[in-house]
């Protein structure tokens, strides 16, 4: 594992993206079965653009959970597609649906600073048979969607989707029924930059214990 991990117990930490209201969490106490073993992973080379994670860190742990088997994977927000592939690479035997309203007019952050217009899984399309048949691509508004078909049976969920609060709360709620027992909710993007996704995950960690792992810019939920 390349990334660096903190333990650390104070309630507020003052970042990149300001003031976190959440407790600051080490994923290895979290994810204990993670780092256990040491497995090696699999990571294209892929210049960053805008839209994409912007912290590395984040893509090395969502990839070495998907190599863990947090999987199947559901992933609110495909974009280009630089995290499916990452994760296609790295899950043994089960599907990524990866959800997206081919929309990128979404301002939501502090810059009004739209998404730039891509071809919904432009990096993973052309794949190769064997990682683009991990992969299924859901079109369509993630608020009006029906995915209770997948309910409880779902290791991973990653929310990175529409980044107003009205979108990633209806997300987050959904991810939380997706969920299996033992399996993970991830957010991206939690902090003052995209005030609607702080907002959202705010009220949800009133009634639902959340974790912020700092190195990974990543708040999680495990379910037990």
């Amino acid at each position: 594992m390349s990334s660096i991990f903190w333990r650390l117990t104070q309630r507020v930490y003052y970042g990149t993206y300001g003031k976190i209201d959440l407790d600051i969490a080490d994923p290895a106490i979290l994810f204990p079965e993670v780092f256990d073993k040491r497995r090696t992973i699999s990571l294209m080379n892929v210049p960053w653009q805008w839209g994409d994670t912007t912290n590395g860190n984040a893509i090395i742990f969502l990839c070495e959970l998907a190599a863990a088997g947090y999987s199947p994977i559901v992933e609110f927000g495909t974009n280009r597609g630089r995290t499916t592939l990452d994760l296609a690479l790295n899950v043994q035997n089960y599907k990524i649906y990866t959800i997206d309203f081919g929309q990128f007019q979404d301002d939501s952050n502090m810059e009004h600073r739209d998404y730039q217009k891509v071809r919904v899984g432009e990096l993973f399309l052309d794949s190769d048979k064997q990682i683009r048949d991990k992969i299924e691509v859901i079109s369509g508004d993630s608020m009006k969607l029906d995915l209770s078909y997948l309910n409880g049976e779902i290791g991973m969920v990653i929310v990175d989707g529409g980044h107003s609060y009205d979108v990633c709360l209806s997300d987050s709620i959904k991810a939380m029924s997706l969920v299996r027992k033992g399996g993970v909710v991830v957010w991206d993007d939690y902090g003052n930059y995209w005030p609607g996704v702080k907002k959202a995950i705010n009220e949800i960690a009133k009634k639902t214990k959340l974790h912020y792992l700092k190195n990974e810019s990543l708040v999680v939920y495990k379910r037990n």
